[in-house]
């Protein structure tokens, strides 16, 4: 059998709001078992003051309160990461692409890579070009030709870093990219 939970001595005992256990349990809208079997069961359960031979538990309102939230969104939150349930949302989304990939709705990675390189080489060499032409028309010196291109290559390099954060994508034929229960 566990010990009982201990006792609280972050506060001074004035500043608290106090509340005896059958307090404590209206206002969490639980049962007197269910905080007896917390007060065995969890040595960290906030109590100012154990009960006993005629004296009553004593419980900090806010800070019990506070306590039985965290534990209840710790508990839901371990219950929607079991295993069974990640393996039935990999299941799920594998089912979703599967949908999409037949409506049409995915591409390919490789290809939509090489387009893209394709389409930014192009815009490259029309950016010079075009900076070129301007320079001519309007009797840019070459330092200032120079400059203006070098704001464009700096804009060319900044975006691409920005593309490189892109994640690079998965063949679906993978086992890493497979939902795999083993």
């Amino acid at each position: 059998m566990t010990k009982p939970a201990q006792e609280s001595t972050e506060m001074p005992v004035a500043e608290r709001k106090l509340v005896n256990a059958g307090e404590l349990c209206r206002a969490l809208g639980r049962s007197r078992p269910w905080l007896d079997q917390r007060l065995v069961e969890d040595p960290n359960f906030p109590v100012v003051a154990r009960g006993g031979r005629g004296a009553q538990w004593q419980f900090d309102l806010a800070e019990a309160m506070a306590y039985v939230e965290a534990q209840d969104t710790l508990r839901a939150l371990v219950a929607v990461l079991t295993p069974q349930s990640r393996l039935a949302e990999a299941k799920a989304k594998m089912a979703e692409m599967e949908i999409a990939e037949r409506m049409g709705r995915l591409i390919d990675a490789e290809e939509m890579q090489q387009v893209l390189g394709s389409a930014f080489a192009a815009l490259g060499s029309a950016i010079d070009s075009t900076l070129d032409q301007l320079a001519r028309r309007h009797g840019w010196s070459e330092a200032v030709r120079f400059d203006a291109g070098d704001a464009f290559d700096a804009a060319r390099r900044a975006f691409v870093a920005s593309a490189s954060r892109i994640p690079e994508a998965e063949p679906l034929d993978t086992p890493e990219a497979q939902c795999n229960p083993a």
